[in-house]
């Protein structure tokens, strides 16, 4: 920086790695998925060294929970290791507060290297004291967050900019900007970089990316679950003094998750399906997909293509979670009365009703085994009475 030139930093944001994330609806995929997280994350890191960033800022929630594995915070130590070369300063957020029994305290994380910074107090910190070298002048106010859950604004403390103070101003808070349209935890004041005199708010919680003109959510490096829209970025923001923030978005998530509920009328829907799949712009191999087929009718051949379908899928895809129901199957009939006293009950076990005494073994099935052994019961005696029908003809 040249003498009278207003001051730079240039920084890396990112925030809610969620190492450690349990991932129960992946089921057995979810192991594989924590170790994709890790590996997002080492993007992150490769995004800040090839942008010259002069460190990054881990916005809350680098850990799931307090509790995770002692594997899991091992690899982020080992991870951050690799990049000495940048000061990383993270800040506890409301999955990993700093509090009795937090993750901070064990002994894997004290074996975390000198350039890794936690911010576990909410005070003025000069980045030289942290990251020494020719660092433009600047003033930090981390908010680290103390609970799972509060309805105080943790930035509520960063006090206004004095006259005459020319440092850039970084604040770095986890929570929801209170103009987010959603129930708060920890609500921000909305305008709070521009109250306290701030030249930018480092933002995490929020899952998404969002950019606001002195704030921003860089959002979680690869997504946690269906229905969180925009993740899978991280922001590379550079601060000058008297300038808005110059903020570019990264890719570094991995994965697309598909969320699709579908009424199979006829072959078309299926080939429809499919073409979301081909078409989507994502290997497969990196997908993660919940579908839900419904189809009306009895028409065992649509039953059947659609249940080829998803084996298709399951063998392609990175993981699906997928439901075929069909809402009607009346054109089926039972001439056998046990048989279609059975159907009877578990039709009413699917809609939650009483089923007589007899049948506790199977009131006591997970809702998805009753509805498959429905639907085979079904295409059981529909194929039963097709061949029957064959034969007397």
């Amino acid at each position: 920086m040249s003498a009278g030139a207003a001051p730079t930093l240039r920084l890396l944001l990112t925030a809610d790695w969620q190492i450690g994330l349990r991932a129960g609806q992946l089921r057995e995929r979810a192991g594989d998925l924590r170790r994709e997280r890790l590996r997002a994350a080492r993007r992150t890191l490769e995004v800040a060294r090839s942008s010259g960033c002069e460190l990054v800022v881990v916005a809350g929630d680098l850990f799931d929970r307090p509790d995770v594995d002692a594997d899991a915070v091992d690899g982020v130590v080992s991870l951050f290791a690799e990049f000495s070369d940048i000061p990383i300063l993270v800040l506890p957020g409301n999955h990993d507060p700093v509090c009795e029994g937090d993750v901070w305290g064990r002994r894997e994380w004290r074996s975390a290297p000198a350039h890794v910074h936690l911010l576990r107090e909410a005070r003025e910190i000069e980045l030289s004291s942290l990251v020494g070298g020719e660092v433009a002048p600047a003033a930090l106010y981390p908010c680290p967050i103390g609970q799972k859950q509060s309805r105080l604004d943790p930035t509520g403390w960063i006090p206004s900019r004095a006259e005459g103070d020319e440092r850039l101003r970084l604040g770095i808070a986890h929570g929801s900007l209170d103009s987010m349209g959603k129930a708060t935890n920890f609500p921000i004041a909305h305008r709070r970089a521009e109250l306290a005199g701030l030249d930018f708010l480092a933002l995490g919680d929020w899952h998404g990316t969002t950019i606001l003109e002195r704030a921003a959510y860089p959002g979680t490096p690869e997504q946690c679950s269906f229905g969180e829209q925009g993740a899978g970025s991280a922001l590379v923001v550079t601060l000058r003094r008297g300038a808005p923030p110059q903020i570019e978005q990264h890719r570094v998530g991995r994965f697309h998750w598909v969320q699709e509920e579908v009424e199979v009328r006829s072959a078309s829907d299926l080939q429809a399906l499919r073409h979301v799949f081909d078409a989507g712009g994502s290997a497969p191999e990196s997908t993660i997909a919940r579908l839900r087929l419904e189809l009306a009718g009895g028409d065992l051949q649509l039953i059947e293509r659609s249940e080829g379908l998803l084996e298709q899928l399951r063998e392609e895809l990175f993981f699906l979670d997928a439901a075929l129901e069909v809402l009607d199957l009346s054109e089926v009939e039972f001439e056998s009365p046990l048989l279609a006293a059975l159907d009877a009950s578990l039709h009413a076990l699917e809609q939650g009703e009483p089923v007589p005494d007899a049948l506790d073994e199977l009131r006591a099935a997970p809702l998805e085994v009753v509805r498959e052994a429905r639907l085979q019961l079904r295409r059981w005696m529909g194929a039963a009475r097709g061949e029957l029908e064959e034969a007397e003809a």
